[in-house]
């Protein structure tokens, strides 16, 4: 028998044992509990991290599982492989191993026998993992694990602690009637705690409060301290600012001085008193930013900085926000691509664009509250810094070929749980930068993860303690470069009950312990109290273990009242309450009386109950007809039988066993009698049970499952799945339906897991039977099993892989192949196939030639990268395709070095300085490095030239990092072709170049200025220069021309150019740039009738070339304001119409009258299309080449020198086909929608309708046309 080195229990707390009511005991341990030896185990199928699972084995009185021998793990693996134990997650033990030691908390042991998966001990690591069963395909074996994943978890207990479980099943209606259950007295119990609160000094009021429940109703006191046994009460006596009302605890005039400490308040009545969690009133302030202005922040240009915000002094925290302009406040949003605000204050930039320099930046300073500590009623306080000016720092010039450079930060600190996690990646690189995350164990995120602008930031709302491990962002340059960062988060809480200790009711004279186990990061220390006052050991009466508190032979006058538990540490402390209740009545069946009669199968089983209550716990003995049957409690070895609960069980029911059947209870106080008739009836008769079945995966099956019975009761049918009752809403795959007017059970969308025993159970109030059948599920196969390399077989480019299979995993077809996976060390998480469709007899024949096993393949993996950790797994195929699953991956195996195999790719060039040749190329990736300190050697030579090829080394940082270095190779050498090439090296030696490329050496700066020709007035707002183009050529340009800056003022301080250079910020010059070989520019955006002048000169990459002569233009006067009204058409012939309107005048400013413009257009088209006929200073005109039966659109506009005038309204009009026959439609725009269709469109040529809008079609105009004689002007 396994020794627990915890004492003996003398009674275990009612309800500790969740789901104990009613409960059937089985040779000697509670249902849910199975038997081994002398131990009873719990094999606990909800998931939680270690510490809850820890602390629902103390709720049970149990510990989690410490395995001292190979029976023992025998009947653990054996038992979850029978029962089909959920084989997907973990199973949670109270071991640990730790620098190569065993160690069980459990028992409190160390050493004994290891079941390790692949039977290998996991690696000697500082950190102490959690053991967990696993599922292995042939077995449960050990494997290392976090204690922060979610796992199912076994329990084990003594089996003379078992028994005792259920034996407390009482509440505060225990042996009370009805009438008496309104008139219970209930201690006090919190249901909202106080909340810790900011103030501000001088604020008017603060409150905080506490509310509990119980009867009679509970009072309130309050009291201040740093803990709960040095505490002052707080009253309008000892303060006059103080009042209580009920809960509620005020504070008027809050000052700092006097009322900064900790707060807790006590609720009591006349059964005890507890105590509340502490809240503390905090005092909030933001100190002032200096008036001293910042030193300028320089910044190279396409490169990435940060610019921080000078923070004053501050309680309890601040956000921030960042704007640019303080006159229009631009605020940097949260997904700006470029702009990042972390929560440590700083603006990041992840690469400086021209436009972002020479600007200011504003730190916007916010004070806030904390997770848990709420702001008080105050106004916003809010600072703002001077502003840091943004300068540009070396030339503005960009390769397109920068970072990522990535950083990291993590908040708040320390992170716990419920609290919001939030985690920043922000990368300097080149755009666009594209990020992702994952965990790097593999776990998807916890739910409540978010990820937010453009992925920089992930969020985790109300982080469970599941959260804990390593975060990995990856950052991503659009040419591929990749840079990953790991975040690590550990997960600390503040002490919380997931299974709190419960109320206890006891026997006078019965010794009654509490277990309290609270989950806590750091652990937590315990401490115990009755009515508020703090528990310390009495000798005979008071034993307190830390978590522990035993009370010895417990009296109603001294110990009932209120006890508490405390679990601190340094986040807080939380209290469990119990209320401790001694009962002393004689045995009664006031709330469970027996039915007058009971019916029971013929053959079937019955268990007639004894409700009794009674204090102390009676003795019980069963007669039958008066006689009695001298049965034992708990001994259930006979066919008649009473049970832990003194519930009298019955099995394979005879007609002998009917009869009057007498439930007799006594204890000291008296006894008490309960009886009932039992009736014997005929059973159940399946005339259809469910027989043994296949289906192929994604499809339906269905079970058939019918019965009958003689008489006249309801029939039910309850079904199971591997001994488990069907969950119908956990599962809804399952649905209870008939099939050829039969009952049965579909199961629907069929997966591998729905493989297994099926039961139905035919029920009615007098019996059940049940029936059994299996379910085959057919399809690709599962994963094979035990992957592991031969190490022995390992060299610079291959390594044997040997696995097992199991006849489990066909999936009702044979396996025919396999795919083998890999994943290597430098890409966790991310596997792709390095063999495809491995045929089974290969892997057989090669498994056989080593002399394996007849379960087990074997198969030689090439083309590997040297110096690469990988691990594979294994994916079977078979006659329905390729598994869903692959086997568990393999321990990690270590390739050999060597010089390397891949050449440096992407190789290209230019740009850069002149008299340097700039080569770039991708870098490889740290997989393909083949071995240590790998360095890159860069080849050139003029192109044409018959000498040998220069060679450098390529080793400094921006080679290895950028894959970009720079050779000398003379001023001379601007802009010539070069041929060059990129070789990689390590300590093993040369490999591989790279393919030949051409690039061109850098450009020269240009020597040579544009000629100006002439500037010219084009309209009021735009005038055109013009110049003779550079010639595009090495010799005139030193390069290849980008294109041409104009530079041009308006001179309006009447400085003309020709005297002396004009001052370019009193005539605040400005410049456009061109880009391409061009001869003019059109400067648009100018002041009408207004003196510019205006020069040129060229650019290439390497910079700008001298400027041009300056040259005069002027801007026009302004264009015609006025537009041509009353607008008639006439139709002048078959194709033409005549126009005629009234015309315009020109303003004074306004340029000279030219003549008129008629823009027409058809109503299906838009004004692009639109045709212009042009005509001096007259007052009509004809427009030619019009179809007939069309609509148009007409509008007249006058021009002048200035441009084009103000657009008369539209007419609308078309040709009937009649000389003299113009129609004009008229049309409200504001009111009318005039919409042309066809046979197969339909084109509206007005947008913005305001009013009800009405619509006429093509055919209706064309009636329209026909009906008319005569023009409608």
């Amino acid at each position: 028998m396994k020794e627990f080195r915890f004492k003996l229990l003398s009674v275990l707390l009612l309800g500790i044992f969740h789901g104990s009511k009613g409960q059937i005991f089985s040779i000697g341990c509670p249902s849910g509990w199975v038997l081994h030896q002398s131990t009873c185990y719990k094999f606990a199928e909800e998931q939680m991290v270690y510490e809850e699972a820890d602390a629902a084995c103390w709720a049970f009185g149990a510990r989690l599982l410490s395995v001292g021998s190979f029976s023992e793990h025998q009947f653990v693996s054996g038992f979850m492989m029978t029962n089909k134990l959920s084989r997907q997650t973990y199973y949670f033990t109270s071991g640990y191993y730790f620098l190569g030691r065993l160690y069980w908390e459990g028992d409190r042991t160390d050493g004994g026998p290891t079941f390790w998966l692949n039977d290998q001990p996991p690696a000697h690591e500082g950190k102490i993992y959690r053991i967990a069963y696993i599922y292995t395909e042939t077995e449960y074996k050990w494997i290392n694990v976090s204690a922060s994943i979610l796992a199912h978890y076994i329990c084990e207990i003594p089996r003379p602690q078992a028994q005792r479980l259920d034996l407390m099943d009482r509440d505060f209606s225990y042996g009370l009637d009805k009438s008496d259950v309104k008139n219970i007295k209930i201690g006090p119990t919190f249901v909202s705690q106080p909340e810790s609160i900011v103030v501000f000094e001088g604020v008017e009021v603060v409150d905080i409060e506490c509310t509990a429940t119980g009867n009679p109703y509970p009072k309130y006191k309050w009291y201040r301290g740093s803990d709960f046994v040095n505490q002052t009460e707080v009253t309008s006596a000892f303060d006059n600012r103080y009042t209580l009302t009920g809960g509620k605890f005020t504070i008027e005039d809050v000052q700092r001085t006097k009322d900064l400490d900790n707060y807790h308040c006590k609720a009591e009545n006349d059964i005890g008193a507890v105590l509340s969690n502490k809240a503390k009133i905090l005092f909030g302030y933001l100190g002032y930013i200096s008036n001293v202005e910042p030193e300028p922040l320089y910044a190279e240009v396409f490169k990435g900085t940060k610019i921080n915000c000078e923070t004053p002094s501050h309680s309890p925290r601040v956000n921030y926000a960042w704007f640019k302009n303080r006159n229009l406040h631009i605020f940097i949003r949260l997904g700006n691509f470029n702009f990042f605000v972390s929560w440590t204050g700083a603006l990041y930039v992840s690469e400086v664009q021209p436009t972002d320099v020479d600007k200011r930046y504003y730190c916007l300073i916010t004070l806030v509250g904390t997770e848990d500590a709420k702001l008080g009623k105050a106004n916003t306080l809010v600072r703002t810094n001077k502003g840091i000016l943004m300068l540009s720092l070396g030339d503005i010039t960009s390769d397109n070929n920068y970072g990522p450079i990535v950083y990291t930060h993590l908040f708040p600190s320390p992170t716990l749980r419920g609290y919001n996690i939030r985690m920043e990646c922000i990368a300097y690189g080149t755009h666009p930068l594209f990020y992702s995350w994952r965990r790097e164990d593999g776990r998807p995120f916890v739910p409540g993860t978010v990820l937010s602008s453009r992925n920089r930031i992930l969020t985790i709302k109300n982080a469970p303690l599941e959260a804990d491990g390593n975060y990995v962002c990856t950052c991503t340059r659009k040419t591929g470069t990749t840079v990953s960062k790991t975040i690590t988060l550990s997960m600390e809480t503040k002490p919380y009950f997931p299974y709190p200790i419960e109320n206890v009711f006891a026997d006078p004279g019965m010794t009654i312990t509490w277990n309290c186990k609270a989950v806590a990061r750091p652990s937590a220390t315990y401490s115990w109290y009755k009515n508020g006052n703090l528990l310390r050991n009495t000798p005979g009466w008071i034993e307190i273990q830390k978590n522990v508190l035993k009370i010895i032979q417990v009296t109603k006058d001294r110990d009932e009242g209120m006890y508490q538990c405390a679990a601190t540490n340094q986040h807080g402390t939380t209290f469990s309450t119990g209320q401790l209740k001694v009962l002393y009545f004689a045995p009664n069946f006031h709330r469970k009386p027996m039915s007058e009669s009971m019916l029971a199968a013929i053959n079937g089983n019955i268990t007639i109950p004894c409700g009794v209550e009674g204090a102390p716990l009676p003795d019980v003995d069963w007669l039958k007809n008066g006689a009695s049957l001298n049965i034992v409690k708990g001994d259930m070895n006979g066919r008649v039988a009473m049970n832990l609960e003194f519930g009298l069980v019955i099995t394979a029911i005879q007609y002998s066993d009917r009869g009057y059947y007498t439930c007799k209870a006594t204890n000291i106080l008296g006894d008490a009698v309960n009886s009932t008739q039992l009736h014997i009836v005929d059973g159940i008769v399946f005339t259809q049970a469910p027989t043994p079945s296949t289906v192929q995966v994604n499809r339906t099956a269905f079970m058939f499952c019918h019965a009958s019975i003689g008489h006249n009761y309801d029939l039910t049918y309850l079904w199971k799945f591997n001994g488990k009752e069907i969950d119908y809403t956990l599962s809804p795959e399952y649905v209870n339906g008939q099939r050829n007017s039969l009952d049965g059970l579909y199961i629907t969308n069929a997966q591998f897991k729905n493989s297994g025993v099926y039961e139905c159970v035919a029920i009615t109030t007098l019996q059940s039977i049940q029936r059994f059948a299996t379910l085959e599920v057919q399809g690709p196969p599962g994963a094979p099993a035990g992957v592991y390399p031969d190490v022995d077989s390992i060299t610079t480019r291959s390594v044997r892989l040997t696995w097992s299979l199991t006849t489990e995993i066909n999936h009702g077809g044979a396996i025919t192949g396999f795919d083998i996976e890999a994943e290597t060390g430098y890409h966790p998480n991310v596997w792709y196939v390095v063999a495809s469709d491995v045929q089974e007899y290969v892997t057989v024949t090669e498994a056989s030639n080593l002399g394996k096993r007849t379960d087990q393949r074997a198969i030689t993996v090439h083309q590997l990268i040297p110096n690469t950790n990988y691990r594979f797994r294994v994916r079977a195929i078979n006659a329905f395709g390729r598994g869903q699953e692959a086997s568990k991956p393999s321990s990690f195996v270590k390739i050999e070095q060597t010089a390397p195999i891949i050449a440096p790719r992407h190789v290209s060039g230019g740009g850069g300085k002149v008299g340097t040749l700039t080569i770039t190329w991708e870098i490889l990736d740290e997989s393909e490095h083949c071995g240590s300190n790998l360095i890159y050697y860069v080849y050139w030579k003029r192109q044409g030239d018959t000498k040998d090829w220069k060679l450098e080394k390529a080793d400094n940082d921006r080679a290895l990092k950028e894959g970009r270095y720079v050779v000398t190779v003379g001023t001379d050498n601007y802009y010539l072709q070069y041929r060059v090439k990129v070789g990689a090296y390590n300590d093993n030696g040369h490999g591989p170049n790279s393919t030949e490329q051409i690039i061109y050496s850098a450009e020269g700066m240009p020597n040579t200025a544009p000629v100006s020709q002439y500037a010219m007035t084009y309209n009021a707002t735009s005038i055109i220069v013009y110049w003779d183009v550079v010639p595009d050529t090495r010799e005139a340009i030193k390069g290849r021309i980008a294109g041409y800056r104009i530079h041009y003022y308006a001179n309006i301080h009447d400085q003309d150019p020709f005297g002396s250079e004009p001052d370019p910020i009193l005539n605040q010059i400005l410049t456009k740039d061109v880009y391409g070989q061009t001869e003019h520019v059109q400067l648009i955006g100018l002041i009408p009738n207004m003196e510019y002048f205006a020069r040129v000169q060229v650019f290439n990459g390497a910079g700008f070339g001298p400027k041009g002569e300056w040259r005069r233009s002027e801007t026009s006067n302004l264009p015609l304001h006025d537009h041509p009204t009353f607008v008639t058409v006439y139709q002048q012939g078959p194709n033409s119409v005549l126009v005629k309107w009234r015309g315009v005048g020109a303003y004074p400013l306004e340029e000279s009258l030219q003549g008129y413009i008629l823009r027409v257009w058809k109503l299906q088209e838009d004004l692009r299309t639109a045709t212009d006929t042009k005509v001096g200073k007259v007052n009509e005109a004809v427009i030619e080449g019009l179809q007939q039966n069309s609509v148009y659109i007409l509008r007249v506009l006058g021009y002048s020198r200035a441009g084009d005038g103000g657009l008369s309204e539209a007419v609308y009009f078309s040709l009937a086909g009649k000389d003299g026959q113009a129609l004009n439609i008229p049309i409200d725009p504001t009111t009318s929608q005039i919409c042309y269709s066809d046979e197969y469109t339909r084109t509206c040529g007005s947008d913005g309708i305001t009013g009800e809008s009405f619509y006429i079609t093509f055919v209706t105009i064309l009636y329209f046309i026909l009906a008319k004689s005569t023009p409608l002007f």
